[in-house]
């Protein structure tokens, strides 16, 4: 074997540790016996190409400062909590599981403010056709959220209706569009369609199913405008 790229003497030193496992190149420090390395500390492990892995590791001084800067690196976890009865590794854990709990409440909390916002679009909707158009803009939920909200209002805005929510993280625009079923069998009218027009106008694209489908775009300061089009695009449609 030759590893290209190396430049070789007249003699190469091999290691066997086993003919059927194990035949390398020497690339290290030679040692009469394995005790002289002493501490063996395994630092990393992952793939540098394909069908190719790479093990770093420490030995013997470098070994035993590596040990010292992972305990070290312990005691300054350990301190952070005032009052340490358990292992280290369960308080972690129980702090995770706290934070997932929290994280948990705090998007039911979110989704619940943003349901409520739906009453406001509700109470505002506008005559387009004989079709009511509920429309307006969410802010603080991004696109999963804001399809949960456009099933909310799917769910509450009733026969004859088309919903259209808008969403913004400050670059980029997320817009539901929710339909009846009645105006897509009686009129033609899918979400999938008015969405990927409304989304042209800030510069993206989408669709998705008839009754509801969902679209991003990169020009988050033309939402506004675009979900104020929803009525000359739905009028369009109907006509």
């Amino acid at each position: 074997m030759a590893l290209f790229g190396e430049k070789y003497g007249d003699s190469v030193r091999v290691i066997t540790f086993d003919p059927d496992f194990s035949v390398e190149l020497c690339g290290g420090i030679h040692v009469d016996a394995t005790g002289e390395i002493g501490i063996f500390r395994f630092r990393s492990e992952g793939s540098v190409a394909s069908g190719i892995r790479r093990v770093e590791a420490v030995a013997g001084i470098d070994a035993i400062d590596h040990l010292h800067a992972e305990l070290e690196e312990l005691n300054r976890v350990r301190g952070q909590f005032k009052s340490l009865q358990r292992p280290s590794d369960e308080e972690v854990a129980d702090l995770l599981d706290a934070n997932k709990r929290l994280e948990k409440d705090l998007d039911k909390a979110r989704q619940q403010a943003l349901a409520g916002s739906l009453d406001g679009f509700l109470s505002a909707a506008v005559d387009v056709s004989g079709v009511s158009l509920v429309r307006g803009q969410v802010d603080g939920t991004d696109m999963n959220g804001l399809r949960t909200l456009g099933e909310d209002l799917r769910a509450r805005m009733g026969e004859s209706a088309v919903g259209v929510l808008g969403s913004s993280d400050g670059e980029k625009a997320y817009l539901v569009v929710t339909v009846s079923d009645d105006l897509i069998k009686g009129r033609g009218i899918q979400a999938g369609k008015l969405v990927g027009t409304l989304a042209k106008i800030v510069g993206g694209g989408g669709g998705g199913r008839p009754t509801l489908a969902t679209a991003g775009g990169r020009d988050a300061a033309k939402l506004g405008e675009a979900i104020e089009s929803s009525a000359n695009v739905l009028s369009e449609m109907l006509a």
